[in-house]
């Protein structure tokens, strides 16, 4: 996954074309938007909006009204193309690997991507200090959701009834003092990771273990992946906020990458 640069020889038609649908998108809405407005707002001349409209409208991308004042919104062409983007960008090793081992290496702190697996949080991938952990020491941990950073990051893609459908079926254990046991208390700390952005596991899992956790969203919204690093101990206030600013951009790039819109 790399960043987009500026290209080096633009096709200008293409471009205008682009800035169209993209003002289309933006402020169309159901009625749809006139020629007269999409050039005078974007400054591109009416004849050249009218052949690039002419030209979308064959491919399917642009529809346009019938009647007295001609009004062009987007086409279905552009949304059955739109629907495989999400299977042309699957969360896989190679699209976050290189980073993971290289923000391991710059926070000299092991970090690892988790997902969720049968009410579990469940890593996938670690990096040690830029070094690529042994997969057969990481796949046999499940952490609870309930008394984990990742866990409580996939926790908020449920609902106040599945939360409490969750801790009434799932067997609730004290694993160290930290540990949240009431429903009540973890709705709580469920509002301040939404607020925050991030969650933080102060031992609550294991006593000598501390995690911080950012999310990783798909183009829905939905929270698929989180990347913990893990501290004995959490660092200092102004050294936490300056990892957690690392950490939020990292993921915010991951979360471009699967389609969500980025926020760093």
């Amino acid at each position: 996954m790399t960043e987009p640069s500026e290209p080096r020889y633009p096709l200008h038609t293409l471009t205008k074309a682009a800035e169209i649908l993209s003002y289309i998108r933006e402020n169309a809405g159901a009625s749809g938007v006139t020629l007269q407005t999409l050039s005078r707002s974007l400054g591109i001349s009416k004849s050249s909006v009218h052949r690039i409209l002419d030209t979308l409208l064959y491919l399917g991308f642009v529809d346009k009204s019938v009647g007295p004042i001609v009004r062009y919104k987007l086409g279905w062409g552009l949304y059955h193309t739109g629907l495989v983007v999400p299977s042309m960008h699957p969360f896989i090793q190679d699209c976050y690997e290189t980073q993971v081992l290289n923000f391991s290496a710059e926070i000299g702190h092991q970090v690892s991507i988790f997902t969720e697996k049968d009410s579990y949080a469940v890593p996938v991938y670690e990096a040690d200090c830029g070094n690529r952990v042994s997969s057969g020491s990481i796949f046999t941990l499940k952490l609870p959701l309930y008394a984990s950073a990742p866990g409580k990051l996939f926790m908020l893609n449920y609902d106040d009834e599945e939360i409490r459908t969750y801790f009434h079926d799932t067997e609730i254990r004290r694993y160290t003092s930290h540990t949240i046991l009431n429903y009540i208390e973890f709705i709580e700390e469920l509002g301040t990771v939404s607020a925050n952005g991030y969650a933080e596991d102060s031992g609550e899992y294991q006593a000598d273990v501390c995690n911080l956790a950012c999310p990783i969203r798909n183009h829905t919204g939905k929270i698929t992946a989180a990347v913990s690093i893990s501290f004995r101990s959490l660092p200092p206030e102004d050294e936490k906020q300056s990892i957690l600013q690392k950490l939020k951009a990292l993921c915010s790039g991951l979360s471009a990458y699967l389609g969500y819109p980025k926020t760093i």
